[in-house]
């Protein structure tokens, strides 16, 4: 069987139609996943009970009286530096304070997180805090949020 010249080069143009469309396909769709893709976000409980903002990130802690109370800090990225990985941190230490200072006295082991991350640091959490402060510091670009203060007491 013979096939012509041009019989050949339409079923080659066909193909390569094919080929090209089918990747422009798989690529839309790995574009458009990426694109609309979004963080997850943290789901701390409770209301906010602290705030330490500038222009690219914020340290929040929120409180919440379930479990003997919990309290949960989260440093998050903001403006230029959101959703670029860089080192962050947040911490959160209870205190044996059960009314605001200047220092908080630690009761226990503190909590933190800590890593290169595109959007926030944590939640991280603490229980059985009802009736005592905490300290809660967070770390995002060479910036330090928050204090070694007693806050929040609950």
């Amino acid at each position: 069987m013979v096939i012509s010249r041009n019989s050949r080069e339409k079923t080659r143009n066909r193909l390569v139609r094919y080929v090209l469309s089918l990747l422009l396909t798989v690529s839309g769709l790995a574009i458009t996943t990426v694109a609309t893709a979004t963080p997850a976000s943290a789901a701390c409980p409770g209301s906010l009970g602290y705030r330490d903002k500038t222009s690219v990130g914020e340290l929040v802690a929120y409180y919440s009286s379930g479990s003997g109370g919990t309290n949960c800090p989260q440093m998050n990225h903001l403006g230029t530096t959101y959703g670029v990985s860089s080192w962050t941190e947040v911490w959160l230490s209870k205190c044996t304070q059960t009314s605001p200072a200047y220092r908080c006295l630690i009761s226990g082991v503190s909590t933190s997180d800590t890593g290169n991350y595109a959007y926030y640091a944590g939640p991280v959490y603490k229980y059985s805090t009802n009736g005592k402060c905490i300290a809660t510091t967070g770390k995002h670009k060479g910036v330090i949020y928050g204090s070694i203060a007693a806050i929040m007491c609950g």
